[in-house]
């Protein structure tokens, strides 16, 4: 049997929980996780302060440990006795420190409204501009002070932010998304669409929002990547790596500097550090001809257990090479 809740001058009839009593219909009373109902200013009060100090409510399955659980986070687990086909009821957790200074996950009572959904729905902004009926605009203010970081759009999950802009009378959600057509580096025409919305919701609930889109192609991510990489660490100048931008050649002879590369390298530098790894200078010949022009002559001298840089750019169909600082 499922309580009845009270009316303004009559209790309400007990069932699975207990009885509501006289007046809880206007929202004066909240019923606690142990099972009695309280004053809902005490409820409010808790919530106010908890939206004050920036904490984020997280639906989760189970309560987490008081080792896992986090200073800054309200935990809400899902009542499956009080929640209905149409509503759903939490159970609200924090974690508090004790009076010894051992710290417990405290229950602080129930929820029913403003997290049922774990995402907004951005499609209450059905144009570039308009007004929010009472509904929408209740769904974007329960997201911004229940921290809700993600949006729906279609078949589309955008990540949100918030911030508050003209004197705290307009609220700025700004959504990205970010849609990759292929993962795979050596895919051709591959590339990452970037999508940013701005929604400005003011006090009246009327908004605006503003679209941009910034692409990064298959060819921007691949130099993106090489410049990242880590550097490669080789024992001699032939066949150098062509994927990554720096290079660290441990020699303990002179060889023959080679590299072989193909048209999606041009532009590209690579800087190569050579160290000599033994008690005698190394003459290290630069080649100057076929793919090969040197700035620097056709050898370097690289001292003994110490280094030289080389830079070597691939430009006007050439590997241009410079020595660069020596030990």
């Amino acid at each position: 049997m499922r309580a009845a809740p009270g009316t303004g001058s009559e209790s309400g009839k007990g069932g699975l929980i207990p009885a509501p009593p006289a007046g809880s219909q206007d929202g004066s009373k909240t019923l606690l996780s142990n099972m009695t109902w309280g004053d809902h200013v005490t409820k409010q009060y808790i919530d106010d302060a908890v939206s004050a100090a920036g904490w984020k409510k997280q639906i989760v399955s189970k309560l987490p440990t008081v080792e896992e659980a986090k200073d800054n986070v309200m935990y809400l687990v899902k009542d499956d006795v009080a929640s209905t086909e149409t509503k759903n009821v939490y159970n609200e957790y924090i974690l508090v420190t004790e009076e010894g200074g051992g710290k417990v996950l405290e229950s602080i009572g129930m929820v029913n409204n403003g997290v049922d959904s774990t995402y907004l729905d951005l499609s209450i902004f059905s144009s570039t501009s308009g007004t929010l009926d009472e509904d929408s605009y209740a769904k974007v203010i329960d997201a911004y002070n229940n921290r809700i970081t993600l949006g729906k759009l279609s078949f589309y999950y955008f990540s949100l932010d918030y911030f508050l802009d003209n004197d705290n009378s307009e609220l700025k959600i700004i959504a990205v998304l970010f849609n990759n057509t292929n993962s795979k580096e050596d895919v051709s025409g591959s590339y990452i669409d970037i999508e940013m919305v701005t929604y400005i919701v003011a006090q009246d609930k009327t908004y605006r929002a503003i679209a941009n889109t910034a692409t990064l192609f298959n060819t921007m991510l691949s130099y993106l990547k090489f410049m990242a990489k880590t550097p490669k660490v080789v024992t001699t100048l032939a066949s150098l790596p062509i994927d990554a931008h720096n290079i660290i050649a441990n020699v303990a002879s002179a060889t023959n500097l080679s590299m072989a590369v193909s048209s999606d390298d041009v532009g590209r530098e690579w800087q190569v550090r050579v160290n000599n790894t033994t008690g005698t200078d190394i003459t290290q010949p630069l080649p100057t001809s076929g793919l090969f022009q040197s700035m620097s002559g056709d050898s370097v001298v690289v001292p003994k257990n110490s280094f030289i840089e080389l830079s070597i750019w691939y430009i006007n169909d050439k590997l241009v090479i410079r020595v660069g600082e020596q030990a």
